[in-house]
């Protein structure tokens, strides 16, 4: 019995799993095909996950979609202090000044999860990230700032666990590659992410340091490449440097005269 529960359990994972994926819906073909569970289980496992608020069905019940309910479970790990509550003036200042996009994102695994996505109203510019959403830390100036504060053993364990694609022509597939790319993003003092998602958008991201010295999360400034020139780096650099800098101090960071940057190693 036990057994037959705990199974029971990593397939609802499963399915919420794949959910997760298909943030407009997803029909039960779909949900059978990527997960290899029989349709008439995935119908029963939808059927209590709509009866529970962590799914509904759309109003023709081809698809299914979740809900904001499991983002309020998933956040609730965040830690005690509030992250998102405490930086969030401070993220939506930057998005005004900066007259781009801004998000917060933290470290889970491989992975980034974003907090905070936040579009200037001067600014047309789609992105596909959302709050609640993840991707993999290569590809994102986000995880790349992140990462170029850790040591080489622990991007390797990222690297490993990582689903390595070439999402565009820019995207870092080597692993050599990347570590010399974070070299240079601690020399730089900032990430940046050069259409290696999405084509046509690029960043530049630094870290948030808590008191204890460790970069917990990451900021970013996104645009369109072909805005992302000198005289937008002269211009929002130093922005992006006082807001980590800012909410870090939230925190209760101290900066060294050794370590004036928050990104290093």
């Amino acid at each position: 019995m036990e057994q037959t529960n705990v199974r029971l359990v990593d397939r609802v994972l499963d399915v919420m799993e794949t959910l997760a994926r298909y943030p407009n819906g997803v029909t039960i073909a779909t949900l059978t095909a990527e997960t290899g569970i029989h349709k008439s289980t995935i119908y029963r496992l939808l059927t209590t996950l709509v009866n529970r608020g962590y799914v509904i069905k759309d109003q023709e019940g081809s698809t299914y979609r979740m809900t904001l309910r499991t983002y309020r479970i998933g956040s609730s790990a965040v830690p005690s202090f509030d992250l998102l509550d405490l930086s969030k003036n401070t993220l939506r200042e930057l998005c005004q000044v900066s007259r781009e996009a801004v998000h917060l994102a933290i470290p889970d695994g491989a992975t980034i999860v974003y907090l905070f996505k936040e579009v200037s109203s001067e600014n047309v510019l789609r992105i596909s990230s959302r709050t609640g959403s993840y991707n993999y830390m290569y590809y994102t100036g986000l995880g790349k700032a992140l990462m170029a504060c850790m040591s080489s053993e622990e991007v390797k364990t990222i690297w490993e666990n990582s689903e390595i694609q070439k999402f565009t022509p820019n995207t870092i597939t080597d692993f050599h590659t990347l570590l010399k790319e974070l070299e240079e993003t601690r020399k730089r003092g900032y990430a940046v992410d050069n259409e290696e998602h999405e084509m046509g958008i690029g960043c530049i991201a630094d870290v948030v340091r808590d008191a204890d010295n460790r970069a917990i999360a990451a900021i970013s400034i996104s645009t369109l490449t072909v805005r992302m020139d000198e005289n937008f780096l002269i211009r929002t650099i130093p922005l992006l440097h006082k807001t980590a800098q800012t909410i870090s101090a939230m925190l209760g960071y101290v900066p060294s005269e050794e370590h004036p940057q928050l990104i290093y190693q």
